[in-house]
């Protein structure tokens, strides 16, 4: 190859990955802007992934338009491209490992919210296949990029800074394998748990007998299922610290689907002092009662604490979940109790 195609060839290079790198930069500000748009539905979307606490995702929702926003900018105008390419494949590697175990916990009806109203779909093998896709994308520029900034190759800054950046993006890489491997495993373990307590386990279809609440005031009350359309029992225990944290979307579920067709109940497995302290320290606004006895236990299973509960008139359970909740559970319900509630308005 002569002097004049080698030239050729570089100029031919530089164009594709200046073209490579202001559409990847675009890519971040429109992934931005349809968040940025329908911020509420994006915020509903990081909920739905239940990684982490529900508080912090107003924060979150901001905060990943933002960063797509700066990263798009920066790539666009050639400002700090291989810093931000970094950031990019940091990035997409974490969402991709989040969705990697999503998956494989058997999420496969959240909204991946990538793209806002664009990727309204739920997460699949093909969200994952499109991240692995974006990857090599940024992959490829990063090291194109390193290659055409090696216009001093025996400069010792030059081959340091190289060897920093493809160590720190190799290691980010690697430690994100090695948790979806973790994530597996752990998928594995909860599987074999799951079937080691199945026959010890409340679920979905079993009958459970009437019980006996304790009220505060020393009086008792029995629970009969046929006097309602439906019973949610919210049990939990002084102590348990998931259990403050379902205590808001127990409230907003109480204030929401509360009539006379349907019982929402707290029960605590504490004695009467000890359902006091729960009492102050959690500020349920829905009614408490207790029952420490070990039929209580029995009939409904408790082997984890807290347990949310539906049950029919039958005495029947609706559907049950077990420790920590969403405002996922709230929606869920507004389909689950919609004909309760029609007829609520109609009265």
């Amino acid at each position: 190859m002569n002097k004049e195609e080698n030239n050729r060839l570089k100029i031919n290079l530089t164009f594709l990955l200046t073209i490579g790198r202001i559409l990847f930069g675009l890519l971040f500000l429109i992934s931005a802007y349809t968040k940025l748009i329908d911020l509420p539905e994006f915020q509903k979307a990081i909920v739905k992934f239940a990684i982490i606490p529900d508080s912090f995702s107003v924060i979150i929702s901001y905060s990943i338009p933002l960063i797509e926003v700066l990263l798009g900018l920066q790539l666009i105008f050639n400002f700090f491209v291989i810093v931000n390419l970094q950031l990019s494949i940091y990035l997409l590697t974490l969402f991709t490992s989040v969705i990697i175990i999503k998956l494989l916990e058997g999420g496969d009806e959240i909204s991946c919210g990538c793209f806002g109203a664009l990727s309204s779909g739920t997460i699949d093998f093909y969200t994952v296949l499109r991240n692995i896709i974006l990857l090599i994308w940024a992959l490829l520029i990063l090291f194109f990029k390193i290659k055409e900034n090696e216009k001093i190759k025996s400069s010792g800054i030059h081959l340091k800074n190289k060897f920093i950046a493809i160590i720190a993006t190799s290691s980010f890489i690697l430690l994100l394998t090695l948790t979806i491997a973790l994530a597996i495993r752990n998928f594995e373990l909860k599987n074999r748990i799951y079937v080691l307590i199945e026959e010890n386990n409340l679920n979905k279809g079993d009958l459970v007998n009437p019980f006996d609440t304790f009220k505060l005031d020393g009086s008792v009350e029995n629970i009969n299922y046929c006097d309602f359309r439906k019973t949610i029992l919210f049990i939990m225990k002084y102590g348990c610290k998931t259990c403050v944290n379902n205590t808001k979307v127990w409230n907003d579920i109480f204030e929401r689907f509360n009539c006379d067709s349907i019982l929402i109940l707290g029960v605590s497995v504490d004695n009467i002092a000890t359902t006091k302290k729960l009492l102050n320290e959690y500020k349920p606004k829905f009614p408490i009662v207790f029952n420490s006895t070990n039929e209580f236990n029995e009939n409904f299973k408790l082997f984890q604490l807290p347990v949310t509960i539906i049950i029919n008139s039958e005495g029947r359970i609706d559907n049950i979940w077990k420790g920590f909740i969403n405002s996922n559970l709230i929606e869920l319900l507004d389909k689950k109790l919609i004909n309760i509630q029609k007829e609520r308005i109609n009265l």
